[in-house]
């Protein structure tokens, strides 16, 4: 079957390049140096960026508008509002960011769902980005032991 349901779901095949598979690179070191460079930017990189556009900026920037604060009666400005605010828009957002970025739709949903709840709990982005971090350190230590790059 060319299409199935499930590839929504489970995502296209990502690149996996496998930069110790032989005839990608002739010296070992620079394979090496490939995964050191990868690992850096998928467990730090990635994850403070992701985490600080995702959480610091888009879930309070698409509040409501027109809200008004119960007390004062005045706009909410969203640059005020806690990190882990969570109306049901800022979570459809998250989560439409995760299935357009990360093949993997049906596991990007879940994760996001999870962290952005545990935030909307904490109101830290930190527990978010340490979560991020530990999740693809561990997808990338993953494919280095396991020799399965798919997931990268």
């Amino acid at each position: 079957i060319p299409f199935s349901p499930l590839d929504f779901l489970l995502g296209p095949a990502r690149s996996a390049v496998d930069p110790f598979a032989e005839g990608v690179f002739e010296d070992p070191s620079l394979a090496w140096g490939f995964f050191a460079v990868r690992l850096f930017g998928l467990a730090l990189m990635v994850p403070l960026i992701e985490e600080f556009f995702l959480r610091g900026f888009l879930l309070r920037f698409i509040q409501d508008r027109d809200a008004k604060d119960t007390e004062t009666g005045e706009g909410i400005n969203w640059l005020a509002l806690s990190v882990g605010t969570l109306p049901m828009k800022a979570w459809i957002a998250v989560n439409a960011y995760a299935v357009l970025t990360h093949p993997e739709a049906l596991a990007a949903v879940v994760w996001f769902s999870l962290v952005t709840w545990y935030v909307s709990k904490t109101k830290n982005i930190w527990d978010a980005v340490v979560f991020h971090m530990s999740t693809n350190l561990a997808l990338g230590l993953y494919a280095l032991l396991a020799n399965d790059w798919t997931l990268l």
